[in-house]
């Protein structure tokens, strides 16, 4: 990821409010909720994208990087921008950028594996969910 990434790269947004109950108390939210908006950004692009539900396979997280910018503030919004990086036979990375205003709090990468949800083991993806990672 650059030093200076653009959200505008980051072709599937979504948009969460900042909770009271996510600040501590210094203020501001949490390292750990972090990790939480970087999930809703993944889920819901899985699930807007039709993922679940497809050829009895499902996703699982092997890796996951955060990298803090800077601090998020309540009250607020955050965006999640979130774009499919490298495609292999049964993994996939997802990049994610973490924005408030027009500051980058974060930005993440997750290494998914598709599994079988069957055997819960990986397994090559699906041509259908292959076609969209690769558009």
């Amino acid at each position: 990821m650059s030093e200076n990434p653009d959200i505008a790269d980051y072709p599937f947004q979504v948009s969460e409010n900042v909770r009271f109950s996510e600040t501590d108390q210094m203020g501001h939210v949490n390292n750990t909720v972090f990790g939480v908006y970087f999930e809703i950004g993944r889920s819901t692009y899985l699930s807007e994208n039709g993922f679940y539900g497809q050829d009895q396979v499902g996703f699982v997280i092997v890796k996951t990087e955060i990298t803090f910018r800077g601090m998020i503030l309540w009250p607020g919004r955050v965006t999640i921008g979130t774009r499919v990086g490298r495609v292999g036979t049964s993994s996939f990375d997802m990049e994610q950028l973490l924005m408030q205003d027009d500051r980058i709090v974060g930005s993440a990468m997750s290494t998914m594996v598709v599994i079988d949800l069957e055997t819960n083991s990986a397994t090559p993806i699906p041509d259908a969910i292959r076609a969209v990672l690769n558009a």
